[in-house]
């Protein structure tokens, strides 16, 4: 039974992890038979474990759909050693395989039982596998990870590639150098989800579905009816609105599990100092009790005293009052990206510095909101894209007597003498089903290590 291996890295509980892992693995499975077997593993931190379960009975309940037999690894995320090394994000500080054995057959694991051991993830990449998935977070590693794939988990060179990064996020180019060393060029494939590229924000569930759901009436009583328990007044008075973008004189961040930021420069501090009228109530929904203080203590300082909490939400709720408020700010990528395709151009990203590239081209599209529009056409295109590649890679015999031909001539090249001239390197500046000629690829050396590639890249989500 042919393969599919997909890792994902979950971290500090935030949703989009799980959301990326599904979306692509929907685009992934789209065409795919009875006749495949998909792996999953998910390196999570502490702070994700509640996020696991419903992860797994999630990809579960989406493969069962297509008869597509699954099996699951589950590692805790580990830290990098002090200095030069191994970045965060990377695959060797991610996927252990003391952890892994601890989550399949420890009695004090609650996993036992849906995840599998160590022995049998080797087994599994050993037998048949043609595709391998990184859903997330390929801006953030170096060639420590392609070392891990190549030495440690013997990801076959022939294997096909499947590459994603955070959205505004870039490639590494460390690591991009290295994956082209060792692996086939033509079989390796990306999403890199940017305004600014031919991939536009490739993110399921921002059609027609998601902005008759916004704006049903039941959306708007259920936003109402949060607020009534919180505030009766206030939910009076938005019942006598008509509830139309941008038309409901308060304010709503949508924060969930985020803290405010203490710098004064941080996207909440710029999105508070633009309400002039600090009378104006103030929704916050989703913050943990951990960091209510912290919102409250800042909204204060600012000169906000009518501030309103409300606890989670269905989608289409939250989503409605982000809408029709007058001021709103979302935290999430998945969930400001919704906000736009519903057509809420005003509201604003909580956004981490780490993702202040994002942001910068969010702000861009507020102004021209028909890039929103092409971004995400171009965004379901490529995901199109990936789910008809996925059926070929997935068809095909892989070992043809052209792949065996090219075995053949990488063995008589790394036998040359290390004196003969280099090619130049190519230009990573983009990879988009990478098509690179054979003889680069053969010929390529491998360039030294530099301390400036190591710092090129922050630590970053």
């Amino acid at each position: 039974m042919k393969k599919i291996l997909i890792y994902n890295r979950f971290e500090n509980g935030t949703g989009g992890d799980k959301q990326r892992l599904l979306m692509v693995t929907k685009a992934i499975m789209g065409k795919l038979d009875g006749n495949a077997h998909v792996g999953f593993i998910i390196a999570a931190d502490s702070k994700s474990d509640p996020n696991v379960i419903p992860t797994i009975n999630a990809l579960q309940n989406l493969a069962e759909n297509r008869n597509i037999q699954t099996s699951f690894f589950v590692s805790r995320t580990g830290r990098p050693s002090k200095g030069k090394g191994p970045r965060q994000a990377d695959l060797n500080v991610n996927i252990k395989d003391e952890s892994i054995d601890y989550w399949a057959s420890s009695p004090k694991s609650n996993l036992k039982g849906l995840v599998e051991d160590y022995s049998s993830l080797k087994s599994f990449i050993a037998d048949d596998l043609k595709l391998f998935v990184i859903s997330g977070w390929v801006h953030n590693m170096n060639e420590h990870s392609v070392h891990y794939m190549k030495e440690t988990l013997k990801i076959k060179e022939d294997v096909s590639l499947l590459l994603c990064t955070s959205p505004g996020k870039e490639l590494s180019e460390s690591f991009m150098i290295a994956v082209t060393q060792h692996y086939q060029n033509e079989n390796i494939f990306t999403i890199e989800p940017s305004l600014l590229k031919e991939h536009g924000y490739p993110i399921l569930g921002l059609g027609q579905e998601l902005c008759e759901g916004v704006q049903s009436t039941q959306a708007r009583e259920d936003w109402i009816e949060a607020i009534r328990g919180k505030n009766s007044d206030l939910a009076d008075m938005l019942t006598n609105h008509k509830g139309l973008v941008k038309t409901d004189p308060i304010a709503v961040i949508y924060c969930s599990k985020d803290n405010p930021g203490l710098k004064p420069d941080s996207s909440t501090h710029l999105f508070l100092d633009k309400i002039t009228d600090k009378n104006i109530p103030l929704v916050l929904i989703g913050a943990e009790n951990s960091n209510k203080s912290k919102w409250n203590n800042l909204l204060e300082k600012k000169g906000f005293r009518n501030i309103i909490h409300v606890g989670k939400l269905p989608k289409y709720a939250f989503l409605r009052g982000l809408r029709d408020a007058e001021h709103s700010m979302a935290t999430g990528t998945f969930s400001v990206l919704e906000t736009k395709a519903i057509g809420a151009y005003h509201s604003q990203y909580l956004s981490p510095h780490h993702l202040d590239s994002f942001q910068a081209e969010l702000a861009m599209a507020d102004q021209n909101p028909n890039l929103y529009t092409t971004a995400f056409a171009n965004g379901q295109a490529r995901l199109n894209q990936i789910t008809e590649k996925v059926a070929e890679i997935m068809s095909l015999n892989l070992q043809t007597s052209e792949t065996q031909s090219l075995q053949t001539i990488k063995k008589k090249a790394a036998a040359r003498s290390p004196k003969s001239p280099p090619l130049s390197q190519p230009s990573l500046a983009h990879f988009s089903f990478l098509s690179v000629s054979k003889k680069e690829e053969i010929d390529r050396p491998k360039p030294p290590a530099t301390q400036t590639d190591e710092e090129s890249l922050k630590n970053s989500f």
